[in-house]
């Protein structure tokens, strides 16, 4: 994971902000846990999902982030212009999957029905820690700033798929394909 984290942020203090908002976040949905009557031994697979999950939420934050820092300079600006980018999908993000985890509660497997509890729960202290302490944590850290955008370059400009595809027999996206009378020659689809 701190791999897939170095490639994504290319930041040793933004992975460390990121690895300790998990590890925080785990530590308190584990605390709600054991606030739980029960425990069955599938409930402990949140612990996955939560770092799993929650590691989407810091990335996609962190990389807001890093994106605004190239564009700005200011950190404490770069800090709110992320987080009002990535707010609105991220609490969507959160909502779905915490709704989804949620579904487990009414069956009639506990163990199912408290990996949900706690899976919901995970969610909604994730979202909460991103928002939280994810940022304040980066403010301390005070990475640097980025000398070039941020993107993935080798996917084209802008970090978009290119149009069409290189070949003889291609699919492009760049023109529907035309019902009717059209001939295959002229259609997008070549084979």
């Amino acid at each position: 994971m701190l791999i897939i984290l170095w490639a994504a942020l290319r930041s040793l203090r933004l992975v460390l902000a990121v690895v300790i908002t998990l590890a925080i976040g785990l530590i308190v949905t584990a605390g709600l846990d054991c606030l739980s009557s029960s425990h069955e031994s599938i409930s402990l697979a949140f612990a996955i999902l939560f770092i799993g999950l929650s590691a989407d939420f810091a990335v996609q934050f962190s990389l807001r982030y890093r994106a605004q820092q190239y564009l700005s300079s200011d950190l404490h600006e770069a800090l709110l212009e992320a987080a009002e980018r990535v707010g609105v999908p991220l609490t969507l993000a959160a909502a779905a999957a915490a709704v989804g985890f949620l579904s487990f509660v009414p069956t009639a497997y506990t163990g199912l029905a408290q990996l949900g509890k706690i899976a919901g729960c995970g969610m909604i202290v994730a979202y909460f820690f991103t928002f939280t302490l994810l940022p304040a944590l980066v403010r301390v850290a005070h990475p640097p700033g980025e000398l070039k955008p941020v993107g993935q370059p080798r996917l084209g400009a802008g970090g978009s798929f290119p149009r069409t595809a290189p070949g003889p027999g291609h699919i492009s996206y760049r023109d529907p394909p035309r019902l009717g009378n059209s001939s295959a020659s002229s259609s997008a689809i070549r084979l």
